[in-house]
């Protein structure tokens, strides 16, 4: 039995603009309030790219939810947690079941490739044509697709869109240069390269 509650009286001494939001040692701690749960988001320093997820229910202030996400995202990596309101575990979630390259793999690819982490923007993990979105683009300038290969677009587009058809892969959005953003897909099941393409920014 889970019996950790949430802490509606730190929430409410510091509730400001919507939410509640503090930082430890680098760590950042934003709590939030729904309609029906309260909301605990914990965000490690850079290079740390997981950060912690707690969900609470609103009327008894037990744990809801737990996990893990990629920082500044969405989807979820790892094993997930939910609970009744009497702390009873009912459901467990592994995400990363049918992966095998998992985040800290693709972390080390992208090293090796010289993808430097502070250069990446977005990161997206699709499963069996799912996406399941991790990052935020900092740009919403307009932009230009610019074929890798000097190939027509249309080319290119068909490439792209046969690289989407992998049932597991991670989609890699790196600001190369003030004009220029470049796309890499990895394969799920290897972590092999299988496409990359350049936009140019204007």
């Amino acid at each position: 039995m889970n019996e950790e509650l949430f802490d509606i009286v730190y929430f409410e001494e510091h509730f400001k603009e919507g939410q509640c939001r503090f930082e430890h040692e680098g760590t950042t701690v934003t709590m939030l309030e729904s309609d029906d749960a309260y909301i605990v988001q914990t965000d490690p320093p850079f290079p740390e790219m997981v950060c912690d997820f707690k969900m609470y229910y609103a009327d008894t202030l037990t744990l809801l939810l737990t996990g893990q996400l990629l920082k500044n995202g969405s989807t979820k990596i790892g094993v997930w947690k939910t609970y009744d309101r009497e702390g009873i575990l009912v459901e467990e979630k592994d995400y990363e079941d049918g992966w095998k390259i998992h985040w800290e793999q693709l972390a080390e690819i992208l090293r090796k490739q010289e993808i430097e982490l502070a250069s990446v923007v977005s990161i997206t993990r699709f499963d069996g044509g799912k996406a399941k979105p991790v990052g935020v683009r900092r740009t919403k300038r307009r932009v230009t697709i610019v074929p890798s290969n000097g190939a027509d677009k249309e080319e290119a587009k068909s490439q792209s869109e046969s690289a989407m058809q992998e049932k597991y892969y991670w989609k890699v959005i790196q600001l190369a240069s003030s004009l220029l953003v470049v796309n890499y897909t990895f394969d799920g099941q290897t972590g092999k390269r299988i496409d990359v393409s350049f936009t140019e920014m204007k």
